[in-house]
């Protein structure tokens, strides 16, 4: 099993950590959570860290689900975050397939589903978010599967190999990734939703890009339609869609998005799109901290509230409201960034293009490699990089910088000096 990519360069020593009375609780065991206890314990932390998590499994990343683990490529050890024994040698005390009923700030008090209740001195919700449900007529045939966990992960991973005929319900992140994965087995595969391939977060003219590579790879396309039922004896056999059209179909998995997991803190503490919380996780109600998917945080860099579904926010949320909760304020102000890959086309986006006025591309997307510029009054928002790690990293240095978009355009123009005076 690999080494976490989350350990810091020099080797941690193993030492007994002394009980001083302490309960910091942590709530969720997906990246943000593992992160936070991780960090507690880097940061000196001495008394007991908690890490509940509902599902069986240990920490895990989630990416590879839905890349070269949904194809066999990664096995399935090196998809978790840490060795097994990493927990009792620093003292996390991980409880796994535990689910809390209820929380009380006033007491501090944790009620879990059995019955029994847990106090703690200091709180953190890293809850996530959850998958909606797509509710049409036929949606509990068999056949109908979302993606969400490892065990999702490993079910749907033993049906592709079957090669069925696969329909993708949603062009986000997830569907569009499981799609290419799913042609990279060699399955069939129907690619189904409102709108073009990732439009929500590229925009038109990227998204018409990325419609492009699926369509390149055999996937067949089907935009501008909401799924309306399912029809088939028992299993999904065929899919209806809003304009009329039907698909015929072995296999569908649903992927329209998610809701963060606010339902335990809900009454307490500042709820709008997630968890509101400032730049250091602190929500509104003392001792109750939120991370990764579930937290609405702050952006000083950005100067908006911004919930980020994304696996760097997670891990380095994670670490802020660990240092925060020990009485170290180190705001939370990175460039959002996130990375996804289909096919071979490896895309990596950093910043926030919420109001851009005009797209600029380097490169020759038809070949596969490009980056392209989101300005506004020249000054450049996000970058969003295909298959150029390199002009990526040299690009974060141009982020909200007044650039020239000829200078942007010319390949001949070292992209690391771009700066206008």
């Amino acid at each position: 099993m690999k080494k976490s990519a989350l350990d810091p360069a020099r080797e941690m020593t193993r030492r007994i950590v002394s009980d001083t009375g302490k309960v910091y609780v942590i709530i969720g065991a997906g990246l943000a959570g593992f992160s936070a206890a991780r960090v507690l314990r880097l940061e000196g932390f001495e008394g007991r860290v908690m890490l509940f998590g509902q599902e069986t499994d240990a920490p895990y990343e989630r990416p590879p689900l839905s890349k070269d683990r949904l194809r066999g490529e990664l096995s399935e050890e090196r998809v978790f975050l840490e060795l097994p024994n990493y927990y009792k040698d620093h003292a996390i005390e991980l409880q796994l397939g535990e689910r809390v009923a209820r929380i009380d700030p006033s007491l501090r008090v944790l009620e879990m589903a059995g019955g029994s209740k847990v106090s703690y001195d200091k709180l953190l919700m890293a809850t996530g978010a959850g998958l909606r449900d797509i509710d049409v007529p036929g949606h509990d045939l068999d056949g109908i599967l979302y993606l969400r966990t490892l065990r999702d992960c490993e079910r749907l991973r033993g049906l592709l190999q079957q090669h069925p005929h696969v329909l993708i319900v949603g062009t986000g992140f997830i569907g569009c990734e499981v799609a290419a994965s799913a042609r990279q087995i060699g399955c069939k595969v129907t690619l189904a939703g409102p709108e073009l391939p990732l439009a929500h977060v590229l925009g038109r003219g990227l998204s018409e890009i990325y419609a492009s590579y699926h369509r390149g790879k055999g996937v067949i396309l089907k935009t501008g339609v909401t799924s309306t039922a399912f029809i088939g004896a028992g299993h999904v056999e065929r899919a209806v869609f809003s304009d009329g059209s039907t698909v015929d179909c072995d296999l569908v998995v649903v992927g329209i998005g998610v809701d963060p997991n606010t339902e335990l803190v809900a009454e307490h503490v500042k709820i709008e799109n997630g968890i509101m919380t400032d730049e250091f996780c602190r929500t509104n109600v003392e001792g109750i901290f939120a991370a990764g998917d579930v937290a609405n945080s702050w952006h000083p860099r950005l100067g908006i509230s911004a919930r980020l579904e994304h696996f760097d926010n997670a891990q380095r949320q994670g670490e802020t409201a660990a240092k925060t909760m020990i009485g170290k304020l180190e705001a939370f102000d990175t460039i959002p960034f996130f990375y996804s890959d289909q096919y071979e086309f490896r895309l990596i986006y950093r910043g926030m293009a919420l109001s851009s006025d005009s797209v600029v591309i380097r490169g020759m997307p038809e070949t596969g490699s490009f980056s392209a510029f989101y300005l506004a009054d020249r000054k450049i928002l996000a970058v969003c990089s295909v298959n150029r790690y390199a002009e990526s990293v040299a690009a974060a240095r141009l982020l909200h910088h007044e650039i020239a978009p000829a200078k942007l355009i010319d390949e001949s123009v070292d992209i690391g000096r771009l700066f206008d005076t």
